[in-house]
């Protein structure tokens, strides 16, 4: 987990509820004693990115994956509420390369964007925006299978539903 700000310490106790042993770093010390409250392991921030995790979970800054930095991971996959996480496009191409699992940060982080459109706009209730929000799991699985079939990445193929959706959604409105 890098970055313990409000989002990313709330990802992680919701981790560690769920069982998950936790890396975690800040570039703020005095957040060390959140990962100590969680049992977690301490890195500094330099580090943090070689340490042999299952998932890397960016939580704070953009562009923290990087072409150079990329060779140094350690993991299965990269997820995380982090906004931008890659620092150009061509980073997707590597990570991808390396057989990581990289889920984008529009899809990884649209939680909050769908709890607050089904409750403020469509006037849902808390199990209906909840549903809702669950789904993002079959949507990952769905990009991720068709990344895999396709032979593309997991950017590729979200960034292709995306403009499906946003196709139809235009087209709906059109004929409204």
């Amino acid at each position: 987990m890098i970055g313990l700000g409000r989002v990313g310490a709330g990802l992680a106790h919701l981790l560690t509820a769920e069982g998950a042993a936790l890396t975690v770093t800040d570039i703020d010390p005095d957040k060390r004693r959140i990962g100590e409250e969680l049992g977690a392991v301490w890195r500094a921030p330099d580090e943090i990115l070689a340490a042999d995790v299952d998932i890397v979970v960016p939580s704070a800054l953009g562009s923290v994956l990087t072409g150079q930095n990329v060779a140094e991971l350690r993991c299965r996959a990269v997820v995380g509420p982090a906004n931008n996480r890659l620092a150009t496009p061509e980073v997707a191409d590597l990570l991808h390369h390396r057989g990581i699992i990289w889920v984008p940060d529009y899809v990884a982080s649209a939680g909050g964007v769908i709890n607050a459109i089904s409750t403020e706009l469509h006037h849902a209730g808390a199990d209906a925006a909840d549903a809702r929000v669950r789904a993002i799991e079959e949507t990952v699985n769905g990009l991720l299978e068709t990344a895999h079939r396709l032979g593309r990445t997991p950017a590729q193929a979200a960034d292709e539903l995306a403009t499906r959706r946003l196709g139809a959604a235009s087209g709906l409105r059109r004929g409204a």
